[in-house]
């Protein structure tokens, strides 16, 4: 293992045992009780998996992850932000605390993750919860695969270039841009963030007409599951600004 891997792992235990204290960091890695630990992380109580990525997420969405789009919009703003890629609803839950009268759509194409994604918003009632799959229009339904990457890697995409092949593990609805217009037909959408595994390659060819009227489009580009994401947003994106936030995440700014 190289100095650098273990400074890395080093950094990440010691920042998780900062966040969460040692009973709560034992309580998440112990091999005995419920499979689901209720935690409490920068002042937000939530439920995680154990041997999940869900630790992580939660850390990044609920620190520092969304610090730019908090510059973005007004305090007050009342229209709608998107989820999309919604997993276990910090992000939905960080959007609410950054704007409170805002409504905010979470979406997961995954039925296990939605369970626990809606009893992670319940305390928060401008966040509504859809068990469905952002994509474009034409199709009502696509099946969700496991990338076997755990539960933060399932993709719609049907064929992902990183692996030969992705398990079919369940059939999900669609939902498409234009429906979610329809659910809120009196309020402005002012960001949509993008965190589909792959899939975002396609909404940006097939939906750029759609997200062009967005003001804020906050995506990360996933070219390890499918050649071309970064292209197709940097098309999309000719006409706007557009800012790199950290690693794989851009922001897409409306001029």
């Amino acid at each position: 293992m190289s100095i650098t891997l273990m400074y890395w792992r080093f950094a990440k235990f010691a920042r998780c045992l900062k966040i969460l204290g040692v009973s709560q960091y034992v309580s998440y890695h112990s091999p005995w009780g419920r499979q689901a630990v209720k935690i409490k992380m920068l002042g937000v109580e939530i439920e995680i998996r154990k041997k999940t990525p869900d630790l992580y997420v939660a850390l990044s969405s609920l620190s520092k992850e969304f610090e730019l789009l908090e510059a973005l919009l007004p305090k007050d703003f009342s229209g709608v932000l998107i989820d999309a890629g919604g997993y276990i609803g910090t992000a939905a839950i960080k959007m609410s605390l950054m704007y409170p009268q805002a409504r905010i759509l979470s979406i997961e194409p995954s039925s296990e993750n939605c369970e626990l994604l809606s009893r992670n918003i319940a305390p928060y009632p401008n966040i509504m919860v859809v068990n469905a799959a952002l994509s474009s229009k034409g199709v009502e339904k696509v099946n969700l695969r496991n990338r076997g990457t755990g539960q933060w890697g399932l993709t719609i995409v049907e064929r992902p270039d990183d692996l030969a092949q992705a398990t079919v593990i369940e059939q999900v609805e669609v939902l498409t841009l234009e429906g979610i217009r329809e659910m809120f037909p009196d309020k402005e959408i002012g960001a949509i963030k993008l965190d589909i595994e792959g899939a975002e390659k396609e909404l940006f060819l097939k939906e750029s007409e759609a997200l062009k009227h967005i003001p804020i489009v906050f995506a990360e580009l996933h070219d390890r599951i499918v050649s071309g994401c970064s292209e197709a947003f940097y098309q999309f994106s000719k006409d706007r600004w557009v800012i790199s936030a950290d690693g794989e995440k851009y922001l897409s700014l409306k001029r």
